[in-house]
């Protein structure tokens, strides 16, 4: 009695196989998950800008990750997923007086919240951020 071999189905052989480069691509690239929870009151509705640069640099530098959240109830909370492992400075602000740009560009001016300076974190395993209601300035 002759056995027939195996075969494998293309679409289960290109599923194995992209499994496979994925958790390679974990291994070389390693990527972490950074997330926060923000609070202030008197800003429900607005919106906070999260900037993640190049470890020193000041916040009118360009983002190499990039996300926003709504306040309510007097917190908002975000994610960046997929952060490459390296040391960055996150750079946090409250658009207090909707005249940001809406994007990657916004920068705070006059009249809106901030941080007292960039916060530097290491991204070597998943990081949150916590900032609260006495830690935001005013910009003038």
């Amino acid at each position: 009695m002759r056995k027939e071999p195996i075969r494998m189905p293309l679409t289960v052989f290109l599923l194995s196989a992209l499994i496979l480069v994925m958790a390679a691509c974990n291994i070389l690239f390693p990527a972490n998950y950074l997330s926060g929870t923000l609070t202030k009151s008197d800003v429900n509705g607005k919106t906070a800008y999260v900037k993640v640069v190049a470890r020193g640099e000041g916040y009118t530098a360009a983002p190499l990750y990039f996300t926003t959240a709504v306040f309510s109830e007097g917190s908002a909370s975000f994610s960046i997923t997929y952060v490459k492992a390296d040391v960055y400075t996150v750079w946090i602000f409250i658009d207090a007086n909707d005249t940001a740009a809406g994007d990657e560009t916004s920068l705070p001016d006059s009249g809106d919240y901030g941080t007292d300076g960039g916060r530097d974190i290491d991204m070597s395993s998943d990081q949150t951020v916590e900032v609260g209601e006495s830690e935001w300035i005013l910009f003038l």
